[in-house]
């Protein structure tokens, strides 16, 4: 069985307005890319993707990782005795992922876009 492959870090920055914060970022050339009512917002350009969300207010930082093997790494985290913030399942946004917290609380999710997975 391979390995899960980590291939690209995406941040997640928390914003108090995900529309006033792409004002900004849209002024440097970002475009809208997935859009989760006023809560989440996917901005994308030449390749770097960012995630502006609300529910992150709290503080706490978060991070989506691009995996290949997503449900291998998925197993492989639960034989190690982590426990999922949020469980592996199919997205909307074409990924299936599934999200841990680290020791501080920061939200790190690991994805495989649908597209790519056997």
């Amino acid at each position: 069985m391979n390995e899960p492959h980590m291939i690209s870090a995406q941040p997640a920055l928390p914003v108090a307005d995900v529309e006033r914060a792409f004002d900004f970022y849209e002024k440097l050339g970002f475009r809208k890319h997935f859009q989760n009512r006023d809560l989440h917002l996917l901005i994308e350009k030449d390749g770097v993707i960012l995630h502006l969300a609300t529910q992150l207010l709290s503080g706490v930082g978060g991070c989506q990782i691009m995996v290949r093997g997503v449900g291998r790494l998925y197993e492989s985290a639960r034989d190690a005795g982590l426990e999922p913030f949020h469980d592996l399942m199919d997205e909307p946004w074409g990924c299936r992922d599934f999200t841990l917290a680290d020791p501080d609380g920061n939200l790190i999710t690991f994805s495989e876009p649908l597209a790519s997975i056997d």
